[in-house]
C-alpha cells in the first residue's frame, strides 16, 4: 500500500509525472525519472533543501553512501553539490537499472550503483563514509539494530554525519556516540542529523 503523503512537503512518492527534481549545485532542476513503484518514497523538495543545508558545508569532497538510494534523490543532489564520490545502493533490481541509466545520463564518473542488501553494501565499502543516507522502507522497524550495526562495521569517518527518514511516530535507539544535531518532521515523517563524536 502506498504510504500517505502530505502534499505540501511532497515526503513520498512523486505523483502523477514520476519525477524527481535536483534544487542545488551543478545540476541544479535538472529532472529525473523515477519508477512507479509503491515502496519509494523519495524526499519531498523541502525536506531535501532544509537538509542539504545543513550538509552543505561538509558536502564538498565528501564520501556519500545512500544504503538505500530509491529514486537516487539524496545520491544526486550530493553529487551535484560537490560530493567526491557516491554509492547509491537499490536493492530493487528495476530501482538500480533506472539510478544507472540517470548516472549514465549525468555523465559523471563519481557515482556508483550497487543492489545488494544494505549488509552485504555496508561490508563492501572501502573508504570511511563521511555523510551516510539511512532511509530504509518504513517496514523495516525497529531499525535501532541496524544503527548499531552501521556504527560497529568500522566503516564510517570519525566524524561522519548520518541522516535518517523514518516515520513520525517511530521510536528508535541511537548508538551512544551519535549526537542528534537537528531534527525535524514533515506530515508524517521524521528526519535527523546525526553526528558521530
Amino acid at each position: 500500500m502506498r504510504p500517505t503523503c502530505d502534499p505540501n512537503v511532497k515526503s513520498c512518492m512523486a505523483k502523477s509525472d514520476s519525477m524527481v527534481r535536483i534544487i542545488g549545485g551543478r545540476w541544479r532542476g535538472k529532472r529525473l525519472p523515477v519508477l512507479d513503484q509503491p515502496s519509494l518514497r523519495p524526499t519531498g523538495n523541502r525536506v531535501k533543501e532544509t537538509l542539504f543545508n545543513w550538509l552543505q558545508p561538509e558536502m564538498v569532497d565528501a564520501v556519500v553512501v545512500d544504503l538505500f538510494a530509491g529514486s537516487g534523490a539524496l545520491g544526486f543532489e550530493s553529487l551535484s553539490r560537490g560530493a567526491r564520490s557516491v554509492v547509491l545502493n537499490e536493492f530493487n533490481g528495476a530501482s538500480a537499472k533506472q539510478l544507472q541509466s540517470i548516472l549514465a545520463s549525468l555523465d559523471t564518473d563519481q557515482g556508483d550503483v550497487w543492489s545488494l542488501d544494505w549488509q552485504q553494501a555496508l561490508s563492501k565499502l572501502e573508504h570511511p563514509v563521511h555523510i551516510l543516507f539511512l532511509d530504509p522502507p518504513f517496514e523495516l522497524q525497529p531499525i535501532s539494530e541496524m544503527l548499531e550495526q552501521v556504527e560497529n562495521s568500522k566503516k564510517l569517518a570519525d566524524d561522519a554525519a548520518i541522516y535518517i527518514e523514518q516515520p513520525k511516530k517511530a521510536h528508535f535507539e541511537l548508538p551512544s556516540n551519535w549526537q542528534v544535531r537537528r531534527h525535524k518532521t514533515a506530515g508524517d515523517v521524521q528526519y535527523l542529523l546525526c553526528d558521530r563524536t
